[in-house]
């Protein structure tokens, strides 16, 4: 029973260093979360993004496209049938604060809302935010 557990657990760590390399938890675009303060000593703060200026150069017609391919509509609805339980993300203003919690919120999730900083870009992220501010 012991040499099964530990063949158990030596195939389970050598699967997992297989696996490759990984994002850094807080990775905004795929760098280290690290940054150095003025003392020269690592912080654990992200890089920060300018999600405005990132929205304003985005195209609303490749985010609507990635909002029908990633089936975004299931659980957010459209423009024209609006969603019963999660956020109308069509009927938002879009402040520049509430860009910045957009953009962390799909980046990051929050719970049932999925993570997809993973699988989409920032740039991806900010296409999204244009189509949903444009409500086009």
């Amino acid at each position: 029973m012991a040499r099964y557990l530990y063949s158990l657990v030596l195939s389970a760590s050598i699967f997992t260093a297989s696996c490759g390399p990984t994002k850094p938890p807080g990775s905004v675009d795929g760098s280290s979360p690290s940054a150095t303060s003025s003392e020269g000593a690592a912080t654990s703060k992200p890089p920060s993004v300018n999600v405005a200026s990132l929205v304003e150069a985005a195209d609303g017609a490749r985010g609507k496209k990635l909002y029908e391919e990633e089936h975004c509509g299931g659980c957010h609805g459209t423009q024209a049938k609006p969603p019963a339980k999660f956020p109308n993300l069509f009927a938002t203003d879009w402040t520049s604060s509430e860009l910045e919690e957009g953009f962390n919120t799909i980046k990051n999730g929050d719970s049932p809302m999925p993570a997809y900083g993973d699988k989409l870009s920032d740039n991806q992220v900010a296409d999204l935010l244009r189509y949903f501010r444009a409500g086009e």
